[in-house]
């Protein structure tokens, strides 16, 4: 059915697998078996597609996005591929023993969508138009330069019945006996797709008809059909376009891999068996024999499973604890500042060895028992007495633990480059605490359109850093500054760095000064009574604990110079804001505004 238009119908759709049978905001995906590209074959697809789906080969199951193409094919036919040799990253032939297929996908599969600026000449209204679809009806697999072709099936009858009925001598069929043959082929065809019977030729006819406006296909051609069309069209604009995560799957047998040699894509070493981790093995070893059949054996090299899922099995099987101690090891470090282990990524034999083992064992078991609920274990960390512990180190403790491992004073640490950012929008009043949304641009200098890295708002319309949208090309350039890692890999322990930059972005970027700015027309409305009692709200607001009097004082002839320079009058005090602004943005510059005890 036409979810648009003055149609009725878009087409009919023989015989195959169709994506869009309901409508084409549905999603939908076809993959090909593995082959050899050391040994290219040729294939045919008879296919249909629109609406940027897309086809691609994909090798050892990596995204490479110049091999993506549209496929634009609003007709049933066919369409030729040759796989293997293809290019490697060097530019060079890959002749290595690679896994590759052919997959077709819709917009919301496509991994590359959207792409690049300008490629496939993609506009804005595309982009964010849902729809998308494809159909493949057959595929063959046959010698290069020798496709399957059109053989014009549908138009045999009229050939056959001029044949039979016609003598050789006689005069051709005039224009007008063979427009009455085509309307009762036509007709012919109609009935039988009427009775359910027609075969892919008879859809083919009438799709071609339908284009030639041979048929009607008018959406009002009568009151019922109309109201069908309407309520079809009323109930697929509301479907939900279907969103995707990525995940895993064992869909083909295991292989040994061959090692990069130094992490080369094309040239390896030898093959390295599969097996499981031995630490692993230790502390749960495989009680069946398809675990075992991925041990590190001589059945190993036989066995057709991949050893995934076996390893998933052994990192959640209840007899495992380094599951829950890691877990747990990363909850304390991002409370406290440190791990019970202080490698929070590494807890084999080059990692550190825990502090206190005994605690960890004890909240890690209790972590599983409570149902691996992460708040209950925070809510236990934070009640402790542990957590209570102020930063006043005890001079003997000091001496005999320099490095605090023993965990007898809390540890100073500076917040993390969110929590920083974020911390400025709940000081100033800018805080938005709305949920949920799509990310937003960061913000920047200048569009570089070519890599779809668009200016931002600066603030971020106030919301949490979360909500900022993150790239691996130009991350936010403030949160890089405060060593907020890049989005590549998993990074348990962020860098705490020192330089000078930092400063520099606290007291000059457009960030920082605009929210100094918002804070100060926020207070210079508050009402206070005087300097020092507005001094000692925006002190509490920035620090979370009252200044002391020489903290007050200090805070208070600051506002009185910046406002004589700013040229506001002794009695105006409270009113300038420019002179506001600079008390904001000094407590935005406090060591203690970025670490916390």
């Amino acid at each position: 059915v036409a979810d648009e238009g003055d149609s009725a119908i878009q087409q009919l759709l023989p015989a195959g697998r169709w994506s869009h049978v309901w409508s084409p905001r549905l999603a939908g995906s076809l993959q090909s078996p593995l082959f050899d590209p050391r040994q290219p074959i040729t294939f045919s697809i008879g296919m249909a597609a629109g609406k940027f789906a897309a086809s691609s080969f994909v090798v050892d199951r990596a995204l490479n996005s110049e091999r993506m193409q549209f496929v634009n094919q609003p007709s049933h036919g066919w369409s030729t591929r040759t796989a293997g040799n293809f290019s490697s990253l060097e530019g060079s032939v890959d002749t290595a023993d690679r896994l590759v297929h052919w997959e077709l996908v819709t917009k919301s599969l496509n991994n590359y969508f959207p792409p690049r600026t300008g490629y496939g000449g993609l506009n804005e209204a595309e982009l964010h138009d849902p729809r998308s679809w494809f159909g493949v009806t057959r595929i063959y697999q046959h010698a290069a330069g020798q496709p399957p072709q059109d053989e014009l099936g549908r138009f045999a009858p009229l050939f056959a019945e001029n044949a039979s009925t016609v003598a050789a001598d006689s005069e051709p069929p005039t224009t007008d006996a063979w427009a009455k043959r085509l309307a009762e082929l036509l007709l012919a065809a109609v009935r039988r797709w009427a009775d359910e019977r027609c075969d892919d030729e008879d859809v083919r006819l009438l799709n071609e008809a339908i284009q030639l406006t041979l048929l009607p296909n008018q959406r009002n051609a009568s009151p019922a059909l109309e109201r069908l069309v309407a309520e079809y069209r009323d109930v697929e604009q509301r479907i939900v376009p279907d969103r995707t995560v990525g995940s895993a799957d064992d869909w083909h047998e295991g292989r040994d891999e061959r090692v990069g040699i130094r992490g080369s894509y094309t040239e390896f070493g030898e093959a390295t068996p599969r097996g499981r981790v031995r630490l692993l093995d230790t502390v749960c070893p495989p009680t069946d024999t398809a675990s075992a059949s991925v041990a590190n054996s001589p059945e190993a090299t036989d066995s057709l499973a991949s050893g995934r899922l076996e390893l998933a099995q052994q990192i959640v099987d209840p007899r495992n604890p380094l599951t829950a101690r890691v877990y747990v090891n990363r909850v304390w470090h991002y409370l406290f500042g440190e791990g019970l282990v202080r490698t929070p990524d590494d807890f084999g034999h080059l990692g550190e060895p825990p502090t206190h083992p005994e605690l960890l064992d004890y909240l890690a078991d209790r972590f599983v028992r409570e149902g691996w609920s992460t708040k209950r274990l925070i809510t236990l960390l934070l009640t402790s007495a542990t957590w209570r512990q102020s930063h006043n180190a005890d001079s003997q403790a000091a001496a005999i633990d320099p490095e605090n491992r023993l965990w007898h004073e809390m540890r100073l640490r500076r917040l993390e480059a969110e929590a920083i950012r974020d911390a400025m929008m709940v000081v100033s009043g800018r805080y938005n605490p709305s949920l949920f949304g799509p990310p937003i641009e960061p913000f920047r200098t200048a569009d570089d359109p070519a890599k779809r890295l668009f200016v931002g708002p600066l603030d971020g319309h106030g919301r949490r850093s979360i909500y900022t949208e993150m790239t691996l090309m130009e991350p936010p350039r403030f949160l890089a500054l405060f060593n907020q890692p890049l989005p590549k890999t998993t990074v348990g322990r962020r860098d705490v760095t020192n330089v000078p930059d930092q400063a520099l972005a606290l007291l000059n970027d457009p960030l920082v000064i605009a929210l100094a700015k918002f804070w100060s027309e926020q207070v210079v409305s508050d009402g206070a009574n005087s300097a020092a009692d507005r001094a000692e709200r925006m002190f509490a607001a920035a620090l979370g604990r009252p200044p002391s009097p020489d903290e007050a004082e200090r805070l208070v002839r600051l506002v009185e110079r910046s406002a004589a320079l700013h040229g506001a009058a002794a009695d105006s005090l409270l009113a300038c804001q420019p002179a506001w602004q600079d008390a904001a943005h000094a407590l935005f510059n406090l060591k203690e505004f970025i670490y916390v005890p």
